[in-house]
């Protein structure tokens, strides 16, 4: 009989990235037309340019220098002001998004890179401890679902209350999604013995 073999994608996670909403905040498409992007906690940096709706990039991958034009668009948001977005410069892509990850020396859109989330991948039943940590590390509570009522009542400096209460209301929903799967597998041991 032949075992089934699950196929893993390579997952946007561990990828570098750029966003166009996070240089439009620090001034890539306005005040800082050229600069440097960098990723720390991977010590690599790029070198960027933005010109007439092209952002051109400057990197070094294992010792060799890479260049890349990619275009920007822009769409009116409702309170003024627009939103840029990079133009995808896979072959025949061209799709409008928010991220580029970087992928065999290109920074392309993850379609083209077939790239997954990596909660696409994990099992159903993990789906809520994944979620409960990205919510701990966003704001900054300690990690494995243990987290301190007092924390759950006081926002982090800088985030909205209502954006805090939201958040506080999902990672109650994803704990008890968690204990209630926890619950069903104790049930399924204890009917065993």
């Amino acid at each position: 009989m032949a075992e089934s073999v699950r196929t893993v994608k390579r997952q946007v996670e561990d990828c570098l990235s750029i966003d166009s909403r996070t240089m439009r905040k620090n001034g890539v498409f306005g005040d800082h037309p050229i600069g440097t992007w960098e990723w720390p906690e991977y010590e690599s940096r790029l070198n960027y340019s933005f010109l007439d709706s092209t952002l051109t990039l400057q990197f070094s991958i294992n010792g060799q220098t890479e260049s890349q034009i990619v275009n920007t668009n822009t769409t009116p948001c409702n309170y003024g002001h627009h939103r840029h977005w990079f133009l995808c410069p896979g072959h025949e892509c061209g799709k409008r998004v928010a991220k580029l990850y970087l992928v065999d020396n290109k920074f392309l859109c993850r379609h083209c890179h077939k790239l997954n989330y990596l909660i696409q991948q994990c099992r159903k039943t993990l789906v809520p401890v994944v979620n409960m940590s990205r919510i701990e590390l966003k704001l900054n509570w300690p990690s494995g679902g243990l987290v301190p009522q007092h924390k759950r009542l006081c926002p982090p400096p800088h985030m909205h209350k209502k954006t805090f209460a939201l958040l506080v209301s999902k990672y109650e929903e994803y704990e008890q999604q968690r204990d209630s799967w926890r619950g069903s597998l104790i049930d399924k041991l204890k009917s065993r013995l």
